[in-house]
């Protein structure tokens, strides 16, 4: 099998894109690693500008593209009429989508939302949004006073996001999956329950197309289960990055890694089980569970019930097929 790189390399300038997009002290704490050193040890934008782009080369050994330096210089210099989370949607083709009507209403609100700062004329337009399409038995989960966050409600949209990627599934929220080791403090890091998640969707998506089946309610399978459609190369590459996280010296699973898996070989390519809608929602709902959370977050303040409350809030306008169900490790 030819190497996938190339192809999906533009998908690994755009995971430090999305990091570095989202507008918070946090964006840097990630760039402050201890693999890191700054060129430039100010705060400037210039500064920032450079220190991003030598720690993308570190990262990749490639450098960033003429469009993707364009779209950060976007971003760098006009803040004030620019959305980092809206252009991540857009970027990764996730919105708009023709299928999720209300998915693409509530990114719009969000977009004027956040435009306005979150003032509470929109905030107010943001709550009877909610309100109105979406029953949930604890009001208090979408008050207008923490929709004036702008992590909170970033937190809702990939809660909506969540509801409608994994129709084929039992009804299990993901991203409680992948949140609820910040929330709880737990050990198991972000990256090794995102590694679960990825290696059962490889194996069920191989097991698929070699007209075979796995059970994916009893185990989560090996590491070796999961490279049927890549070569050796590929696959000890993806060892490798999986060892990196393990071990604390990288700071994100690729995307491109998780195409390979599933046998893709083009950017934003439907697989034959999993949709790229899937595929993208998973991917960013994991980016998110690892830089959204700070230590003064307001999140830390959810409870299982209350994580329980917001999936299945969204949930009952997206019903689930049941067709399988994730491995009992994933059970909460």
């Amino acid at each position: 099998m030819n190497d996938l790189r190339s192809p999906l390399e533009e998908l690994c300038l755009f995971e430090t894109w999305v990091i570095t997009s989202h507008k918070s002290s946090m964006a840097y704490d990630l760039l402050s690693s201890k693999n890191y050193k700054k060129i430039i040890k100010t705060d400037s934008p210039e500064a920032l500008k450079i220190n991003t782009f030598n720690y993308f080369h570190q990262i990749t050994g490639t450098t960033l593209s003429q469009e993707s330096r364009e779209n950060f210089d976007r971003f760098i210099y006009k803040k004030e009429s620019y959305s980092g989370f809206l252009q991540s949607l857009k970027d990764l083709r996730l919105y708009p989508n023709q299928d999720f009507p209300l998915f693409n209403k509530h990114i719009e609100i969000y977009n004027e939302l956040e435009k306005n700062n979150f003032c509470e004329n929109q905030t107010k337009i943001m709550h009877e949004f909610l309100y109105d399409n979406f029953l949930i038995a604890d009001y208090k989960l979408i008050e207008k006073d923490v929709l004036s966050h702008r992590d909170y409600n970033i937190f809702l949209i990939l809660h909506h996001l969540d509801s409608l990627i994994f129709k084929n599934f039992k009804q299990a929220s993901i991203f409680k999956f992948l949140l609820i080791g910040k929330i709880r403090g737990q050990k198991q890091s972000n990256h090794h329950r995102f590694w679960s998640l990825v290696k059962v969707l490889s194996c069920i998506e191989a097991n698929k197309k070699l007209g075979t089946s796995f059970n994916t309610s009893k185990k989560q399978p090996k590491d070796e289960d999961c490279f049927s459609f890549v070569n050796e190369e590929q696959a000890e590459r993806i060892r490798y990055a999986v060892r990196k996280l393990k071990d604390g010296k990288n700071l994100l699973f690729y995307l491109s890694h998780f195409y390979q898996l599933l046998g893709v070989r083009k950017p934003f390519e439907d697989t034959k089980c999993f949709s790229n809608f899937s595929i993208i929602g998973l991917w960013l709902m994991y980016i998110y569970s690892v830089i959204l959370i700070r230590p003064e977050s307001i999140l830390l303040n959810l409870t299982d019930q209350d994580l329980d409350s917001i999936y299945l809030m969204f949930k009952k306008n997206y019903k689930s097929e049941d067709q399988y169900e994730w491995p009992s490790d994933f059970d909460l």
